[in-house]
């Protein structure tokens, strides 16, 4: 038995507020913005695979890692990472 593995082309609207971890009206910006290519199946709203990827590789990377600094957060010297 041959199990070929493959990618579907279109994501629902919740999987692909999962994907980019993003709320629905973050995800509907981002489609109206044009960042995201969107089709409708009836009356069903569907997310290109390929347009999530590409919007995913063109966040610019934060330097020196997460860009979220919490107040509370240990800094790496007290993990004795640094």
């Amino acid at each position: 038995m041959n199990s070929t593995t493959f990618e579907p082309a279109l994501m629902k609207i919740e999987p692909a507020c999962r994907y980019l971890d993003v709320g629905r009206s973050k995800l509907y910006e981002l489609i109206r913005e044009g960042k995201l290519e969107s089709v409708k199946i009836g009356k069903s709203a569907r997310v290109t695979t390929a347009s999530l990827k590409r919007f995913v590789e063109s966040l610019p990377a934060s330097p020196g890692g997460s860009p979220i600094k919490r107040a509370n957060a240990p800094s790496l010297e007290d993990l004795g990472l640094k």
